[in-house]
């Protein structure tokens, strides 16, 4: 039941605190994620921490971040499978433990949260140990955009 989907840019996952970049003359923009998500901001937020044109010196920019997106996994119910009935017990709470919660567990289940390629990989290796195929299957994917912790000189 896997599918693939394309995301695109959604301003609302932005951090508050990210400056964006307004210069249309930057010759870097066209690559660069603070342009990217100043280009995607509504108009009401657009007056928030911006950079400033004193930080494009000589083509070269202080504040410029290439666009760096990972893909995301959704759902997870049909993982347990091939699963034998004695694991299934251990599994399910080693990936509950892995997790935080009995609650955040099923919102991970159900595709309400997405899971980092670090935590497929993590239940991956758990299926390895059990002696399984670790080629898990999830709902569906999603590219999403990851946005670098701001720097203290930001």
């Amino acid at each position: 039941m896997e599918k693939e989907q394309q995301q695109l840019f959604e301003f609302s996952e932005v951090p508050d605190d990210w400056a964006l970049c307004f210069l249309e003359t930057c010759p870097l923009k066209e690559h660069c994620q603070r342009w990217l998500a100043y280009s995607y901001a509504p108009n009401d937020v657009k007056v928030r921490p911006c950079i400033t044109p004193h930080a494009l010196e000589g083509g070269k920019c202080i504040y410029y971040v290439e666009p760096v997106t990972i893909r995301m996994a959704y759902g997870f119910g049909d993982i347990y499978q091939s699963v034998r009935r004695d694991h299934y017990q251990k599994m399910k709470g080693a990936i509950m433990r892995y997790l935080g919660s009995y609650t955040y567990y099923y919102r991970y289940k159900r595709g309400e949260y997405g899971l980092t390629p670090e935590q497929q990989s993590w239940m991956r290796a758990l299926f390895r140990k059990y002696g399984y195929d670790d080629n898990i299957l999830f709902y569906s994917y999603v590219n999403k955009y990851v946005f670098p912790v701001a720097r203290n000189d930001d």
